[in-house]
């Protein structure tokens, strides 16, 4: 059996499926085995997740459909160059369902056909269904999910085409994770919600650390993340700091969590020096649905996660409303569609350098969390001309 420690208590959790810590209900994580980081690899490398399964709770194969490996890209413009700066895009929108949950829900999924789980539920405002639903096909497993009524219906579409069956939820995402766990705790089912509630989503997130830390060969100088409850930031750092147990790196990145100015309860701790994260009452919501989240409820997952960017010397930055969209464009005139949660850590790496957090020489990365299919920008007025003949093209060319 694996072992999950409380961060609160310490206490170590050893029955499966492991959620929450059965002593005093705190957040869990994963405890790797004592076998070195990738030593178990054979010489010619298992391919994606399967290369890191000794940091893994899976026993087995992970069943695969080729998430991992994503390009860590450089998108370094003049200035950076000058200063000696480079600014790295780490391509999780490109993974198969298009969004980084796909590694969490790979290892989840597996680990719950390996313990024999024929059901599973989970909160979602699109990513993490679709993402299930995806995996749970692959492993056998039937999968419902509680989506927010405004979730987009690119991601409600791709969900029902993997298979799952869903329901919305009146209100916001907090309200569709507080149905989930009610659900889950009566009828003794695996909640794959993508917060803490699910230890092996997180693990499974760690190997974007690793392959950051692989493909460098060093860790950054810093690694901005857009976070909702903020499980990829925890997982990001877990990653390190295993990494630098076994002396495969020097160093912990400084870790920034980026929150949309219309839902940022995590900042807005940062800002006033708190230890303790309040739940949000957000007026409007935000285009940035993946980081659309209040934390009612759940706003332990905050405090660990504000915890975590202090002690890297970090930051938690807001991005404005008309700044995500501006960024959203600007990453798509580097080649690269994503959603606008997404561009987030080109406001925040700005913002930062502006700052002094972030210095000349420093290598940066920021984590693009998901393809901008799943959740486009709203703001296109995009009417194009009507052309019948060839020669009606130069006009078009003259604007």
């Amino acid at each position: 059996m694996f072992k999950f420690q409380c961060i609160q208590c310490g206490h170590i959790e050893k029955k499966e499926p492991a959620s929450r810590c059965g002593k005093c209900g705190g957040i869990l994580v994963f405890k790797n085995q004592d076998s070195m980081l990738g030593e178990d690899r054979p010489k010619e490398r298992a391919r994606g997740l399967n290369r890191y399964r000794s940091a893994l709770p899976v026993e087995g194969e992970i069943r695969s459909l080729g998430e991992g490996n994503t390009p860590l890209l450089d998108i370094s413009g003049e200035m950076e160059q000058k200063e000696g700066t480079r600014l790295l895009v780490k391509c999780e929108f490109m993974n198969p369902t298009g969004s980084f949950k796909d590694r969490g829900m790979s290892v989840s999924l597996s680990r719950a056909r390996e313990l024999g789980i024929k059901k599973a539920v989970v909160a979602s405002v699109g990513n993490a269904s679709s993402s299930a639903a995806a995996y749970g096909a692959l492993n056998g497993i039937s999968i419902y999910a509680a989506v927010p009524e405004s979730t987009t219906v690119s991601k409600v579409y791709q969900a029902l085409t993997y298979g799952a069956k869903l329901f919305k939820v009146p209100g916001g995402y907090s309200d569709s994770h507080e149905l989930v766990k009610k659900i889950c705790a009566e009828r003794g089912l695996l909640n794959l919600t993508t917060t803490f509630v699910n230890p092996y989503n997180v693990a499974g997130f760690k190997t974007i650390g690793y392959e950051i830390a692989e493909e460098l060969k060093k860790a950054p100088d810093a690694v901005l993340i857009p976070i909702g409850a903020g499980p990829l930031l925890a997982a990001v750092y877990q990653a390190f700091r295993e990494l630098q147990e076994k002396k495969q790196v020097l160093k912990i990145p400084k870790l920034v969590g980026i929150q949309s100015a219309r839902c940022c309860p995590v900042v807005d701790a940062w800002k006033e020096g708190k230890e303790k994260v309040e739940p949000y009452c957000m007026k409007e919501p935000t285009i940035a649905s993946g980081i659309n989240d209040e934390l009612r409820g759940y706003t332990d997952n905050g405090d660990y996660v504000l915890k975590l960017i202090r002690e890297t010397g970090g930051a938690a930055i807001e991005i404005p409303e008309e700044d995500v969209i501006r960024c959203t464009h600007e990453m798509g005139e580097k080649g690269l569609y994503v959603e606008p949660a997404s561009a987030s850590g080109l406001y925040a790496f700005r913002k930062l350098r502006e700052q002094g957090v972030i210095k000349a020489q420093d290598t940066v990365v920021m984590i693009a969390t998901g393809s901008g299919l799943k959740n486009p920008v709203k703001d296109f007025s995009f009417k194009p001309p009507t052309i019948t003949e060839a020669d009606q093209f130069q006009e078009i060319t003259e604007e």
